[in-house]
């Protein structure tokens, strides 16, 4: 799971911070790095202990990547939609007791939709 996770993000910003630092450098200096997040990140589950570790420490790794890529005009940001309707949520999102303690620290007092989060991973 922590290959998957941290290692994984790892190398895939690496060859892409690689990309746009040398595009820069040839005068291109235009990129943008985006790493989605899981609700557990920011939800303490004790059932969720092995993907809060992986989730945070990508997390953590975001800032660093903004500030050593910043001079290439390159910016990483990190997204974490929240609850997004979905096969996999459908159980958890119909439980009653479940919901109630989540929706009010929802802001906008609702789960989100798939469509609510898409354009914020879409690249060129």
């Amino acid at each position: 799971m922590f290959a998957t996770n941290l290692d994984g993000v790892f190398h895939v910003f690496q060859v892409a911070a690689r990309h746009m630092t040398e595009r820069a450098e040839a005068g291109d200096k235009f990129g943008r790095l985006g790493r989605n997040l899981q609700p557990g990140v920011a939800v303490r589950h004790r059932a969720q202990r092995a993907l809060r570790r992986h989730e945070g420490s990508a997390e953590r790794a975001v800032p660093c990547l903004a500030v050593e890529l910043a001079r290439h005009g390159v910016t990483a940001n990190a997204i974490l939609p929240g609850w997004i309707k979905s096969d996999m949520t459908a159980g958890i999102m119909g439980n009653e007791k479940f919901v109630a303690n989540v929706m009010p620290r929802i802001p906008v007092r609702r789960f989100g939709e798939p469509t609510d989060s898409a354009a914020s991973r879409c690249t060129s």
